[in-house]
């Protein structure tokens, strides 16, 4: 469980939603938990194609979510 404020606690999932891997947590002083797959997990992929496409990044416009998940689907990009 993790305070979320005065008198609420969440519970934290022990596995991925995505890929039934554990989830950890980086640093003790943070509230920052992940997925422990972090290679194989179709979650964390997505979210690395995506921001590796974004306008922070490569600006690759017309690749968003929609676009990131065919090429996931279609086994395009790994």
């Amino acid at each position: 469980m993790v305070k979320s404020g005065p008198g609420r606690s969440i519970a934290v999932p022990k596995k991925c939603p995505s890929c039934d891997s554990i989830i950890i947590k980086e640093k003790e002083d943070q509230v920052a938990y992940q997925c422990s797959n972090s290679i194989d997990c179709p979650a964390q992929l997505k979210g690395i194609i995506g921001h590796w496409a974004s306008r922070d990044a490569m600006e690759i416009d017309g690749l968003g979510e929609a676009g990131v998940e065919q090429l996931l689907n279609k086994k395009l990009a790994r």
